[in-house]
């Protein structure tokens, strides 16, 4: 199901400021009429308007010429970010000084893409494990 957050409403927003154009101008664009037109684009920029229908955003992007690409391209990194930030808060660590010095260090090796030797892991541990033992 198509949930509009208030990312992406902050999002509608930046692309509307990015083009120059007043939310007038783009109410305008879209079609709509009167007095509040530019009220309505104020809501849905701001996700007061919690499930707009899926039209409503594309005519939103026509009007502001952006493609349907970059949007559903947004909304796809979007939802990453958000269902990593979701794993991530409920992942539980021990609060560990040497499992975090540990994944410090892994984290390091990956983020520099160094290959460790084959037995790096198995040195490691057993030495902490020799210094508890003595």
């Amino acid at each position: 199901m198509f949930r509009f957050s208030k990312d992406i409403a902050h999002w509608l927003r930046q692309i509307r400021e990015n083009a120059q154009l007043t939310q007038a101008e783009v109410a305008s664009r879209m079609g709509n009429k009167g007095k509040s037109k530019h009220s309505f684009i104020g809501r849905l920029e701001k996700g007061e308007i919690k499930h707009p229908a899926l039209e409503t955003i594309l005519n939103y992007l026509d009007a502001v010429g952006v493609s349907w690409i970059t949007f559903f391209t947004e909304l796809s990194i979007l939802r990453s970010k958000q269902s990593h930030a979701e794993i991530m808060s409920e992942i539980k660590l021990p609060s560990d000084a040497k499992l975090q010095k540990k994944l410090d260090r892994d984290t390091l090796l990956y983020e520099t893409k160094i290959k460790p030797p084959q037995n790096f892991y198995t040195k490691v541990d057993s030495e902490i494990v020799n210094k508890r033992l003595i």
